[in-house]
This record gives C-alpha cells, structure tokens and sequence, in this order.
C-alpha cells in the first residue's frame, strides 16, 4: 500500500485497484480476494511542533504520534531519523527556530504548537528575548504568509502573572511578572493576541505551571535529586515559597484535549493541578524517596525575582472538560525512580 497526499488528506489505496469510486461506505473487492473497507477519507490533522527537541515537545509528539496526527517539528538537535521518529515525529528539521527555517521547510498545517523557548528563570535578558519573544515572531510571521488557517496552542508560563496575588489566581487576573522570563512570555503573549486579532488567528494562550516528570533533567525537582544525592542539603530561598507542579502526562494530555475539542478566536487558560505546594514539603517529600530523613537547610534569603506564590486557577479549565489526573505524591515517586535509575 502506499499514500496519496493531497495537502491533509491521506487516502489509503491498493496499487493493484483498477476501481477507485469514492463512496461513503464502500467496499472494494479484488480477485485475489482481498477487502479494503473506507468507511470515509481520512483527515489527518498536520501539526508543527517547535522546540521540537525539548522536554515538553517531544513527549507531545511522542502522545499526538499515538493518536495517528502527522507530526513535523524543528528546533536545534542533532537528532537523526532514526532518534525522532522514536519520539513520534514522522519529518523533523535540525535547525533554529526563525522565519528562513520554516519558510524553507514548510508549508501548511491544521495546528502549529509553539513549545521554542526557555524553560528556565535566570537566563540572560537578550539571550531569554530570542528565546521567548523573537521565536514567536517568526511563528506568528509564518503562519501569515503561507498557513493562515493554522490554530496556534503558544505555551507560556503562569510566571506571567508575578508576585502580587497571594491565592489562586484566574486568567483575568492583570500580569505583572517581575523575572526576565516571565516579562518576555508576556511580551510573547502580546505578540500572539495582536496577530490573532488583526489576522483572525484562532490562538490558544496556555499559561503552564512548574512542568515536572520523568526526563526533564533541569529546573526544582531536578536540582534537589542531584544536590540530595550528592548529600548537599542546603537550597535558595525559605522553603514557604509555594508552586503549582504539573506532570507532563497532563501537560501533554492538555493539548490533545484541545486539538481533538478545537478552539476558535483568542483563548488564554491556565494550566495547573489547581493545588500549591510547599517547597519545603516539596523536598521532604523527595527526601522521603532516597530514605532519607534530614530536613533541608534554607539559607533563609528571599531570591531575586522569585514571586512567594503561584497558583493556578482551574475552575475554566474543568469546565471545559479537562481535569489533571497525575497526584503529586506519585508523580514524585516515579520522578525519583527515573531518577536514580538514570544518575546513580
């Protein structure tokens, strides 16, 4: 058998057939007795991925590979075929994220995915800019010129929203970041919303809490397994700091859910477990998976930049349909394992 592409659409058709009617059921019966049963041609949906070798990207690509989408990704690697389609990609471009890349590579698609980015609070102003901000430009500036009609899911950051609320807080709530990070999501955020209102892009705005699970080799709950393993006990800040975690089973079920519900026009929506966790408790909770019962050490000093709370509101995110699965307590546990059979 063999692929007729016709832009999305995806027809499977035997080489041998001398009788193509397309009916919606049909049957067609050849001599050698074989059966081919379309019950309607198959729209595949293409989705682009950015940051394509990241954490959060490649174990999209991995989910959305599952669920029969066509899944093409571009960002710095130096992956091989073999490597990305191990990850579920079925096209992938080893290059930067910027608007020659894509122009060059690509055409249309059904949803674009825009992961690029840094993930991490504490990188260099310019350097978090071409990140967070000038990636989305050319995202943005692509899908003008040659995929009008593509629905962007842009993952941003509940770091947006900064240090002033002390309670859960909701998408309407106004964003005043106060890290480098989380003022160039905003800005990306800004670009997003002008493009989708001037050009009716339907725009989804995900505003992610801290992304945990197995893989991910950077950010809290990695660094406390590598200090904790290495018998460093001590760590920034007072331990009341508070974080929403989510895992990235969720994460990425997240955006299959909105992939197969659609979405139209401007969106923004949070995406968290809804429940805030202690840092201190946080890595109790580790230290308690490496049979350890030493309390941390804080050296007691507020981080520069680093807001005291962050928790996301989920009460539009359940009534749409959509409610995290993954429990904390468990999410930990396997991170632990994943991690001591990987670095110890």
């Amino acid at each position: 058998m063999h692929f007729l592409q016709d832009q999305n659409y995806y027809l499977i058709l035997e080489t041998s057939c001398f009788y193509t009617h397309f009916t919606t059921p049909f049957i067609l019966k050849f001599c050698n007795r074989k059966y081919l049963i379309l019950n309607q041609i198959i729209l595949m949906k293409k989705i682009l991925i950015t940051g394509s070798h990241g954490f959060l990207a490649r174990n999209t690509a991995f989910l959305l590979k599952k669920k029969s989408y066509k899944v093409y990704g571009i960002g710095n690697g130096k992956w091989n075929k073999k490597q990305y389609q191990k990850w579920g990609y079925d096209y992938l471009v080893n290059k930067e994220v910027n608007l020659k890349n894509l122009l060059k590579n690509f055409y249309k698609f059904d949803y674009i995915i825009h992961c690029a980015g840094s993930g991490t609070v504490g990188l260099p102003f310019q350097k978090d800019f071409k990140k967070n901000v000038t990636t989305t430009k050319s995202i943005l500036k692509f899908v003008k010129l040659k995929s009008p009609k593509s629905k962007i899911i842009f993952l941003s950051s509940y770091s947006v929203y900064g240090n002033k609320y002390h309670r859960s807080i909701k998408e309407n709530f106004k964003t005043r970041p106060i890290s480098d990070y989380g003022i160039n999501k905003k800005f990306a955020e800004g670009l997003c919303l002008q493009y989708s209102k001037k050009f009716n892009i339907d725009l989804l705005i995900a505003r992610v809490a801290s992304l945990y699970g197995e893989g991910l080799e950077k950010q809290l709950i990695f660094d406390a397994c590598f200090k904790i393993s290495n018998r460093n006990y001590k760590f920034l800040g007072t331990g009341k700091e508070i974080r929403d975690f989510i895992h990235i089973s969720d994460m990425t079920n997240f955006i299959s859910f909105f992939i197969k519900r659609g979405f139209k026009g401007t969106n923004i929506i949070n995406c968290g477990s809804g429940v805030g966790q202690k840092i201190n408790k946080v890595l109790k909770l580790i230290m308690g998976e490496f049979n350890l019962k030493i309390k941390p050490i804080f050296d007691k000093k507020r981080v520069d930049k680093n807001p005291k709370i962050l928790i996301s509101n989920i009460d539009m995110l359940k009534k749409l349909g959509f409610l995290p699965r993954k429990k904390f307590k468990n999410g930990i546990k396997e991170y632990v394992k994943w991690f001591k059979k990987n670095y110890l």
